[in-house]
């Protein structure tokens, strides 16, 4: 009976202790986004834009892999932003750290490196990415979705 005991009491307290040492994992990745994306130049056709001059009107959730050291591992994320001009663009960061892409690297808190790829859509588009979230849709064009039967 004391064995099962101390065993529920160690997978609780470890499960915790994870979940504390990974919400940081999840808040640091962000972070590492922001700052990557802000120092973006985005071409777009012929002219390139700074990513900083961009609206973010939506971040999807990011996915982020940690290691068994506490650190990222590696990362995704999609955010839905508009230009100055109107135009809507997905930018789309993919994130690994040197370990995780060279196996034999021993550093498993090593800089994880953040590539963006940016594709321009179409306000349709744009609407049709959001339209399976009536509330986000409803806070980045003032309406609701049309409904489609």
């Amino acid at each position: 009976m004391w064995v099962i005991l101390i065993f529920a009491c160690i997978v609780l307290f470890g499960s915790m202790i994870r979940v504390g040492v990974m919400g940081d994992v999840f808040s640091d990745s962000d972070d590492r986004l922001e700052a990557s994306f802000i120092t973006q130049d985005v071409v777009l056709g012929d002219r390139v834009i700074r990513a900083s001059t961009m609206d973010v009107l939506h971040r999807w959730h990011t996915h982020v892999l940690g290691n068994n050291r506490g650190g990222v591992a590696e990362m995704d994320a999609n955010w839905l932003c508009r230009t100055r001009d109107g135009q809507y663009v997905i930018a789309m960061a993919i994130g690994a750290s040197a370990m995780f892409r060279e196996r034999a690297t021993v550093d498993w808190q090593g800089k994880v490196e953040i590539r963006w790829t940016w594709r321009p859509l179409t306000e349709e588009r744009a609407r049709q990415l959001l339209a399976a979230t009536p509330s986000v849709y409803r806070k980045v064009f003032g309406e609701a979705p049309a409904r489609r039967y």
